[in-house]
């Protein structure tokens, strides 16, 4: 959709991605290295935390910040034109706690 219609906003989308990726790499549970994000999509993982990947995503939506749990200890956040950087602070926020 973005490609087609809000081509012009890609660098913010971007720009959220990276700032996310770097605020995560403060969070000592989490595994993100900010240089291999690219694009709006931020893979990371989590390991150690004291819930449960299902946990850490009802935690994250009660918060009103929807993330999908890949498998094993990996997740994907994805940055678009309804994310703010407020909500990039809210992820890295829970997952800190």
């Amino acid at each position: 959709y973005a490609l087609e219609h809000h081509i012009e906003r890609l660098k913010v989308d971007h720009d959220h991605a990276k700032r996310l990726a770097r605020g995560l790499q403060n969070v000592p549970t989490v595994r993100i290295n900010p240089h291999d994000v690219d694009t709006n999509i931020v893979i990371f993982d989590v390991i150690g935390h004291r819930l449960a990947p299902p946990a850490i995503v009802a935690a994250l939506k009660k918060e009103g910040v929807l993330i999908n749990a890949l498998g094993g200890n990996s997740f994907r956040a994805v940055t678009h034109l309804d994310i703010s950087s407020g909500a990039c602070a809210i992820l890295s926020r829970v997952l800190a706690n």
